[in-house]
């Protein structure tokens, strides 16, 4: 796994959730709200797909129940956490992308960096 973020309530339907990043292009949503430390993997709630490499990043943006992932398929996606669906791509990048940032309100938006010895900032609607 590349990057985890915690969810807490009221995202993912009021349970307490986690979301791993993986080299496999996926990135997974997993119920933690139950689970015991008996080293037995939590329960999957979601899937989500879409990337075509490495996905090495998560910004979580509770107040949309959304999140942002990059990856090294050069691309920035943002994702409902409810429902899985993909809403929008942003590509910039050159080379991998290994990081995002949220930047401070007001302002909103994130920045990026990457392989590419870029640092993009992005303020997307």
């Amino acid at each position: 796994m590349n990057d985890v973020v915690f969810l807490r309530p009221p995202v993912a339907d009021g349970r307490l959730c986690l979301l791993t990043a993986s080299s496999d292009h996926s990135i997974v949503l997993w119920d933690i709200s139950s689970s015991e430390n008996s080293g037995v993997s939590p329960p999957q709630l979601h899937s989500y797909m879409g990337h075509e490499d490495c996905v090495r990043g998560l910004l979580l943006v509770p107040e949309r129940d959304a999140f942002w992932s990059v990856s090294n398929d050069q691309t920035i996606k943002c994702w409902k956490v409810t429902g899985g669906e993909q809403t929008a791509t942003l590509v910039g990048h050159l080379h991998f992308i290994y990081r995002i940032s949220p930047l401070k309100k007001p302002a909103g938006g994130f920045m990026t960096a990457g392989e590419d010895k870029t640092l993009r900032i992005w303020s997307p609607v």
